[in-house]
């Protein structure tokens, strides 16, 4: 192709991408004037952690907005004709004059990226007359009805009837990790065997530490996907579900994007490489963007009343177990020098909980157990009481206090992840109410109250481990670290790499020499151990600090952090250790219990299983 026609067609392209940008603005606009959905604030990619807010018809009136900030993979110009490409722009145009007229004022308000869509995608799109789509609401509630009796989703985490089609948006903004998206685009290879900063490999990590889901090396383009997937025995249709991939197939490399949130005909869509920019980019476009949706491992369904209350019955299975059991202190993330404290040392029954920076003290101790059915109890350690909703638990501003422990939904609570790293949101099972901190006041004495959920850091809090069995517990030296699963499987450096943020696996025993299957374990003298790949002399890291189920352990340089910093202490499953990462109680975990080569390493919350265990055999010298 010369110089000048490369011109053209990158004209032509671009020209393509801004009229399939009306169609999709137009009909995200209708949407949004029915009270429906929303697309969140732009995130810049300089502020990963950016608030990132809940997708519901109660904020409906707020602006549609794309949000951009990081990659993906190799999507670059389809090499289709001239012609073929003058016809799909002709049909574009044709489908838009129909419908700008419609969403004028988005058009002044949102910045389109150059992002290639297929004639069919367009196509479909432009057919939808916006005019049709009210009532919306019941038309979704019926699809959503006919979907929940009809489709068996075995591949499903925990499936939970859709109650409205007002839903949680399971969007998390850029958690891509530092060492993929600040490196330059296509410089790196992933842990998945793709290239950094595109869109296959976003929405691999995506599935992996959000769906607890490893995709296989090299899954090839995106337009490749989900012909893959099927032949792999995945279902891969046209109904999109919270953390299923959407797939398109445009001819060319295609693209594939992680869905966080469905709403009627509409999805809320997190992705790199959107536009090839190689950056983060979030939106919400007509399910017909896609060539199909792919079903690895789809996320349960929340819902969210309109009130700004949490739906605890679909919450609490879909958020299910989160942290370990054991004590903490429960900081602030707006300033974790500051914690939940108690302001009465007779510790009666209605004592307040409070804000405090005094969280080296023993008032500030809470023991975190786990219930079951996604349902924690807090007790304070000092008094033995209960964290209990007071003032009837059920109202904006309802007071949090000390009870004694009495079983009732007024001290049960719902532990879940928040989009801000390592943090989590406080929810009553009583009210559906977050725990929130008065007036987001970072002061001694601030009252902690219940209040209707908000992005705002008042409700999001560190679950700091206090480590009580952090001590010397095996003597130092060269080990191969087995798995309680099956005894031929031990924990394993894939190809004996040295390449930081590789994740670690379990592979079949080789022999004692070995290498990529030994590691040095050194006590540090403060209650923790390192563990050091052999002949590498990379040291196995909590990656990122992540206190997340499902966050990956890789190898990474020795760098003194407390990522790389492991209490080892004994199981429950006898003659094993559990391998616990520093301050935050996760514990390294077979993924998926799965007894096989190459199954990954994740951290998980405990559950005293033999995924959890493992043996330290010393390595025979020679």
């Amino acid at each position: 192709m010369t110089r000048n026609k490369r011109k053209m067609r990158k004209h032509e392209l671009k020209k393509q991408a801004f009229l399939a940008g009306l169609t999709t603005m137009a009909v995200g606009a209708v949407a949004l004037s029915s009270g429906y959905v929303q697309a969140d604030e732009q995130v810049s990619s300089s502020n990963p952690s950016s608030d990132v807010s809940l997708v519901t018809g109660q904020e409906a009136n707020q602006t549609i907005s794309d949000i951009q900030s990081n990659p993906e993979n190799q999507e670059q110009a389809r090499d289709t004709t001239d012609n073929q490409v003058q016809a799909e722009n002709k049909e574009q145009a044709q489908a838009t004059g129909n419908q700008v007229g419609q969403s004028s004022t988005d058009e002044s308000q949102t910045g389109l990226e150059s992002h290639e869509i297929s004639g069919t995608g367009v196509q479909a799109e432009s057919e939808t007359d916006p005019t049709q789509v009210t009532p919306i609401e019941t038309e979704v509630n019926k699809e959503a009805g006919q979907e929940n009796s009809t489709v068996k989703r075995a591949s499903v985490v925990a499936v939970v009837e859709r109650k409205t089609a007002n839903t949680v948006s399971a969007a998390r903004g850029d958690d891509y990790p530092a060492y993929l998206k600040n490196a330059a685009p296509d410089s790196v290879i992933d842990p998945w065997r793709l290239y950094n900063r595109e869109c296959t490999s976003f929405t691999a990590w995506r599935l992996q530490s959000v769906n607890g889901f490893t995709i296989p090396g090299a899954y090839g383009n995106g337009g490749q996907w989900g012909y893959r997937a099927r032949r792999e025995g995945y279902r891969v249709d046209n109904n999109p579900a919270i953390g299923s991939v959407g797939w398109l197939d445009d001819g060319s490399y295609g693209h594939v994007a992680w869905i966080s949130n469905v709403m009627g005909d509409n999805v809320e869509i997190e992705e790199y490489n959107y536009g090839y920019t190689h950056n983060y980019h979030r939106r919400v476009a007509h399910k017909s963007a896609f060539t199909g949706y792919i079903h690895f491992k789809d996320l349960a369904v929340v819902s969210k009343p309109s009130d700004g209350r949490y739906d605890v019955e679909s919450l609490a299975p879909a958020t299910d177990r989160t942290l370990s059991d054991g004590d903490y202190v429960i900081a602030s993330t707006l300033d974790t020098n500051f914690g939940l404290d108690i302001n009465d040392s007779n510790f009666q029954n209605g004592s307040n909980v409070q804000l405090s920076n005094n969280i080296s003290d023993s008032r500030a101790i809470f023991n975190i157990h786990y219930l079951g059915d996604g349902y924690y109890k807090i007790i304070h350690k000092k008094s033995g009481k209960a964290v209990d909703a007071g003032d009837g638990g059920s109202k904006n501003g309802a007071n949090i206090q000390l009870y004694d422990d009495n079983g009732s939904d007024y001290q049960k609570w719902i532990i879940k992840p928040s989009w801000n790293s390592n943090s989590f949101e406080i929810i009553s099972k009583k009210s559906g109410l977050n725990v929130d901190i008065t007036e987001r006041n970072i002061s001694n004495g601030t009252n902690i109250e219940l209040y209707e959920k908000t992005t705002s850091g008042a409700q999001q809090f560190r679950f700091i481990s206090l480590d009580n069995d952090a001590k010397r517990t095996i003597a130092d030296g060269d080990y191969h670290i087995v798995s309680a699963l099956d005894d031929n499987m031990v924990l394993d450096v894939p190809y004996n790499t040295s390449e930081d943020n590789t994740q670690v696996q379990i592979f079949t025993k080789k022999t004692d020499q070995n290498d990529n299957q030994v590691f040095k374990v050194k006590y540090l003298n403060n209650g923790y151990y390192s563990i050091t790949t052999k002949t590498t002399n990379k040291m196995i890291d909590d990656t990122g600090n992540g206190a997340f189920n499902g966050n990956k352990v890789s190898i990474i340089t020795p760098n003194g952090s407390e990522s790389q910093q492991w209490i080892i202490r004994a199981s429950a499953i006898n003659g094993f250790f559990e391998i616990v990462s520093k301050r935050k109680n996760q514990v390294l975990d077979v993924t998926g219990a799965k007894a096989s080569p190459e199954t990954k390493v994740q951290l998980y919350a405990r559950n005293n299983t033999k995924s959890q265990a493992w043996k330290f055999v010393p390595v025979k010298k020679d």
